[in-house]
């Protein structure tokens, strides 16, 4: 890869549009990964190794053991101990904000202390931020796991093609990102095609459970930042609400309502 475009001196470009988390295919270069060196039987690789030769496991890549939030995952780790988010989804979750940093430097000219650069950069942060918020939710972890089984028709583990396509109809209703009039009207075969094309991260035309789970948390984003409301962060005694214009449609998801 050669060296990085010089900053321009004159005025900021246009607007460029953050780049899709779960586009591209950038590879990440986190460091230290503990079982990329190790195995979970406790044998060492070899520097060449690919697999295993005590138990014959896949040696798994070299950003797999470092959590989102930091945390070297020991060989047995299932939970993050530091902050008790899935394994497999952290390793994923650091995996995709790594290539999305790397498409956001290589597709931006201006010059990156701007502000539009440094709001850019923000508005990236909070999307992960909001992911990772939900994936260390063990109840939302939970609910989403069962939604990944119900969908899994021959219980093999796994998604394929023909499982997301049932899936996507039922899981936009689900989750409010459309209606059943705008679903009834789109194309299920372009929008199944997107959806497993952004689950299946390592291309081998199967959704695995980690996958869907960090891909789920990432339409949970899309389907709700807008719709929900928060304590006001520079609230003082006596602020009047703001005004409330219309009345917002449901915030809570059928899959995520608690019998």
């Amino acid at each position: 890869m050669g060296a990085a475009p010089s900053s321009p001196a004159g005025p900021a470009l246009p607007k460029v549009t953050p780049p899709t988390l779960l586009g591209g295919d950038s590879t990440p270069a986190l460091k230290v990964p503990s079982l990329h060196d190790r195995c979970k039987c406790g044998n060492a690789f070899l520097p060449d190794a690919e697999f295993c030769r005590m138990c014959g496991a896949t040696r798994p890549p070299v950003w797999q053991g470092i959590c989102y939030c930091g945390n070297a995952f020991r060989a047995d780790e299932v939970f993050c101990r530091k902050c008790g988010a899935p394994a497999e989804a952290m390793t994923l979750l650091a995996r995709l904000k790594t290539a999305a940093q790397e498409r956001l430097k290589w597709s931006r000219s201006d010059d990156p202390s701007s502000f539009e650069a440094w709001n850019v950069n923000a508005k990236l942060e909070s999307e992960f931020a909001y992911m990772h918020s939900l994936l260390r939710n063990r109840k939302f972890v939970e609910v989403v796991f069962q939604e990944f089984r119900d969908f899994d028709i021959d219980s093999d583990g796994t998604l394929d093609q023909e499982e997301v396509t049932e899936a996507v109809p039922k899981m936009v209703l689900k989750h409010g990102w459309k209606t059943k009039e705008e679903v009834d009207k789109i194309d299920h075969s372009e929008l199944t095609q997107d959806f497993f094309r952004q689950m299946d991260r390592d291309s081998n035309a199967l959704v695995s459970m980690d996958e869907f789970l960090v891909y789920t948390s990432y339409f949970h984003y899309l389907c709700y930042q807008k719709k929900v409301d928060v304590p006001e962060i520079f609230f003082y005694e006596g602020k009047k609400p703001p005004a409330q214009v219309v009345e917002k449609e449901s915030t809570v998801c059928q899959c995520c309502v608690f019998s």
